[in-house]
């Protein structure tokens, strides 16, 4: 799956539902993700998700994290394959230092 288009899907969903309201706003960007975050923090390891039953519902809720972080990088115009790319790349920099 193209991240991008992923980000693009993710964003979209989000201004149809009305959880944002698509012009950049810091603090509706982290409200949106603690909210998230809280809601992982409450799912059950061990209990299937209502929606996806197949996973569980910590699963489920980490995947909206992913979801909200997404619409919030596509939001402020960022190519995700890029800055993730640069990330994990910076990261495992850092790795190589420290030894």
């Amino acid at each position: 799956m193209d991240l991008n288009k992923a980000a693009r899907r993710a964003y979209n969903n989000a201004v149809a539902r009305k959880k944002i309201t698509g012009k950049l706003n810091h603090k509706e960007s982290v409200r949106t993700l603690k909210d998230e975050f809280d809601e992982f923090e409450n799912a059950d390891e061990n209990l299937p998700s209502n929606h996806l039953s197949e996973y569980s519902e910590a699963v489920e809720e980490l995947t909206d994290v992913l979801i909200g972080s997404m619409t919030e990088l596509y939001l402020r115009g960022v190519d995700l394959e890029a800055v993730v790319h640069a990330k994990l790349k910076y990261n495992e920099n850092r790795l190589n230092q420290r030894r």
